[in-house]
């Protein structure tokens, strides 16, 4: 019995390698030409150039059927002129029955296709590069390819579709796709189970489904009468999330669909991870609670000219979302949102709306609703109430500059106006109301020593501005109150060339800038960039009590400050300052090196000059300083300089007139004065006072040109003049009247000392060098000068007397007294 068992068994498999054996032979006998047949279809059928490496028939690779094998398949577009390619693979492999082989038939039951890609491109203009299948009116003959598939597999295969005509733009990459079909009278029913990467969907330039992996398996039925497609059951898993879809869609004469979506099993965060980055991003860190809903449906002809009906239909109630680090989380978060493109299946007619928004923020309430309606001509509407704890904003912000903040932000605002007016420059539909409520509100600034306290300010929104009311807050030892208005704001932070009006009452009882000024780090000569804002215009009027910058204190400030056109104007300003009274007018320009042009007048009044030196660091220089002079100052400013980008005055730059008055003022221990004694028996150099000094002095080319002054003191009458450098070189030149004076044998001596025609003798020095070291010796060049210029004076008062006795003489015909040509008096 087991020796017929192994007979049959011999004859069976010996029978089946016969057949095999057959059917290889043939199809190695016949392969060149079933090649040639279906490539010679394939060209009848195809309207663009197909490139192949290599092209085989094989067995083994897709056993138990034969297989056209196809190597490094490309194929072109079908753009004229292009020559780059629609569809490629490494692998393409057609597979035949061998009954059909033996009845010399190419029927196409299976397809495997890998590692490739198809680049599906619609431009701007509707034209695609997929059109590669000829429209044929020939007879299909006896030879002809039949499709009768079975079975379709993709491998690795990257989908790409770029559409520039509605700006969308999918990518996606089919990991592992199997498709079956059953053909029963007409119709096919298809299944389909894949696996896939969505590296992106954008949708109108916004992303969707970035670096997501989904499973899709679906159920549907194809009618080849009417071109008509039944899902019948879809599942697309994205995550956690499982979207269901069903419907119809149909290709007779018109493009037709009718289909519903739905969603289950998702939540706050897995949805988020599917929308746009940037809108779910500030979210994405939380943990989350309680379900969201979302279906759809769409329904009405498609393709080029129509457009479905579409309605989405979203939202979650009772929701909750908890950061896992931070501690806070929003609760009881609902909503209910709709999308649709409307009656009219158009933009115009399609509106998005989130409804009944609401949630408990760290135990404080929001809710609001939210509109955008017609799409095409978006107009905007939101209203939304809340009262914030700010401490839970700012751990949302990043980078933010802000720490310890506490306090609380109330607020009730509704908006609405139409974005592209908006766009337009058009600011007619802009309507906004409502109000933000600070309360208590304390933080500090990183890089700053100072701390912001107790703020507190009410803003009312009206149109395109704002108003802001009884603003305070305590900034370090300093407090500001303020209130104003900020015209043209929304158009202002809509469009980069529209400019910001602010104008506000500012007042303060104590304003100490150098507090405010100073940061932990200093600026240690690095450059400043200044900006005096073209896109910002200030009025300002300001009144501080008490205002305190480095060594400078000052009461009782009013000022006007205005900034247009990056002009800025310090108008009207006067203080009280070093026991005097003072008023100034400024213009600082900004100039295209991004320095500083300033013109300044000044006017001081009655202030107490050694305060004015203390508090200017005795103006950079130690030759004279606020221990050596006292007095009652007066004086009237013009001048006119830069500041550089390190944020000092150029000292190249500055000019300055001053007319100078000082009143019962002294010369204490002036280290010049006492290095006169040596010339004149004064004991009381040492301490001169003097009851007024006048003089108009210049400030140009890095000097101080002080002309000729004469300084009337309690110990003699002088005449002083000289230059002193910004580099603190300097050369005055005195006149001093003697009253005892030692006389010497060095002619130098004697030739410094000039008799005044009234029984006086007036001594001339000269004092030069810098305040470490000078010298002090006499002048008697200036004497020279000074009885030439004297000369100057006698020769023209003499020759004013001998032109009037001239005159007279002949008028009087008096008697002409001849004299010889050497003996003229040449007066000129």
């Amino acid at each position: 019995m087991l020796k017929k068992l192994l007979k049959y068994i011999t004859i069976i498999l010996f029978s089946i390698f016969l057949l095999l054996g057959s059917a290889i032979g043939i199809a190695y006998l016949y392969r060149n030409k079933i090649i040639a047949l279906f490539v010679n279809e394939a060209n009848k059928h195809l309207s663009t150039k197909i490139l192949v490496d290599e092209i085989s028939l094989e067995f083994w690779e897709t056993f138990p059927h034969f297989s056209i094998a196809f190597k490094n398949i490309r194929i072109k577009e079908s753009v004229e002129g292009s020559d780059k390619n629609f569809a490629e693979a490494k692998n393409l492999f057609i597979s035949l029955s061998i009954k059909d082989i033996l009845e010399k038939k190419i029927k196409i039951k299976q397809i495997h296709i890998n590692d490739g890609t198809l680049n599906f491109k619609i431009d701007k203009k509707g034209n695609n590069n997929f059109t590669i299948i000829k429209e044929s009116t020939e007879n299909t003959t006896k030879n002809a390819i039949v499709f009768e598939l079975s079975d379709v597999q993709l491998k690795d295969m990257r989908l790409i579709y770029k559409d520039l005509e509605t700006d969308n733009d999918y990518d996606i990459v089919a990991k592992n796709a199997k498709a079956q079909f059953r053909y029963n009278n007409f119709d096919w029913d298809i299944s389909l189970q894949t696996d896939i990467l969505s590296n992106e969907l954008k949708f109108n330039k916004l992303s969707f489904f970035k670096n997501k992996p989904m499973q899709i398996s679906s159920t549907l039925t194809y009618t080849e009468i009417g071109e008509k497609y039944v899902i019948k059951s879809t599942e697309i898993k994205v995550l956690d999330a499982i979207f269901t879809l069903d419907g119809r869609f149909s290709f007779d004469k018109k493009p037709y669909a009718d289909l519903k979506f739905s969603e289950k099993n998702s939540d706050i965060k897995t949805i988020l991870s599917l929308i746009p980055q940037d809108f779910g991003k500030p979210l994405a860190a939380y943990n989350s609670n309680g379900k969201v809903y979302f279906k759809g449906i769409i329904n009405g002809f498609f393709g080029r000219g129509f457009r479905p009906f579409v309605k989405i239909d979203f939202g979650c109630n009772q929701a909750s979302l908890t950061h896992p680090k931070l501690g806070i989380a929003i609760k009881n978060m609902g909503f209910v949102g709709q999308y649709s493109n409307g009656t009219r299946n158009k933009d115009d007619s399609s509106y998005f709306k989130m409804k009944d928004i609401k949630a408990i923020i760290s135990d404080k309430f929001i809710s609001g609703n939210i509109t955008l309606s017609d799409l095409k001509n978006p107009v905007l509407y939101f209203d939304l109430k809340s009262s914030v704890d700010a401490a839970f904003c700012n751990k949302h912000l990043e980078n933010s500059p802000l720490t310890n903040l506490t306090g609380q932000v109330d607020f009730d605002i509704i908006f609405k106006g139409n974005i592209n007016e908006i766009n337009k420059k058009n600011y007619q539909s802009v309507s906004s109301q409502g109000f933000i409520t600070l309360q208590n509100l304390a933080f500090g600034l990183k890089n700053k020593k100072y701390d912001f306290y107790n703020m507190n300010a009410k803003i009312f929104f009206n149109n395109t501005d704002i108003d802001i009311t009884n603003f305070a807050c305590r900034v370090g030892n300093s407090d500001i109150q303020l209130d104003g208005s900020l015209k043209n704001i929304i158009p202002y932070l809509a469009h980069a060339n529209q400019q910001l009006e602010l104008q506000a009452h500012l007042k303060s009882k104590k304003l100490y800038l150098d507090e405010l000024m100073t940061n932990t780090d200093q600026n240690n000569g690095q450059k400043i960039t200044y900006n005096l804002s073209s896109r910002i215009s200030l009025n300002l009027l300001a009144h501080i009590d008490d205002f305190r910058f480095k060594k400078i204190s000052a009461s009782n400030i009013s000022s006007k400050v205005l900034l247009k056109n990056k002009k800025l104007s310090i108008e009207n300003t006067s203080l009280n300052i070093a026991n005097g009274f003072v008023k100034m007018d400024a213009i600082i320009e900004q100039n295209q090196d991004s320095t500083l042009q300033v013109n300044a007048n000044i006017d001081i009044k009655k202030a107490q000059i050694d305060s004015i030196f203390y508090m200017n660091d005795n103006f950079g220089q130690s030759f004279i300083t606020n221990e050596n002079i006292k007095g009652t100052l007066t004086s009237v400013i013009n001048t006119q300089f830069y500041i550089n980008n390190t944020g000092l005055v150029d000292k190249k730059t500055l000019k300055a007139d001053i007319k100078l008055n000082i009143e019962n003022g002294k010369l204490v221990n002036f280290a010049v004065i006492q290095k006169m004694s040596k010339f004149v028996y004064e004991d009381a150099l040492a301490n001169i006072s003097f009851s007024q000094l006048n003089n108009d002095i210049k400030i140009s080319n890095e000097k101080i040109i002080i002309p000729e002054m004469v300084l009337k003191s309690n110990i003699t009458t002088m005449q002083v003049s000289g230059t002193h450098g910004f580099d603190n070189e300097f050369e005055y030149h005195i006149k001093l009247p003697l009253r005892n004076y030692r006389k010497k044998e060095n002619l130098e001596d004697a030739q410094s000392i000039e008799n005044d025609g009234k029984g006086g003798l007036n001594l001339y020095l000269k004092i030069y060098g810098n305040p470490s070291n000078f010298k002090v010796s006499y002048d008697s060049k200036a004497v020279k000068e000074h009885i030439i210029e004297k000369l100057k004076t006698i020769k023209d008062d003499f020759k004013e007397v001998f032109k009037k006795d001239y005159i007279k003489n002949k008028i009087e015909k008096a008697k002409t007294v001849e004299l010889k040509e050497d003996e003229f008096l040449d007066l000129n």
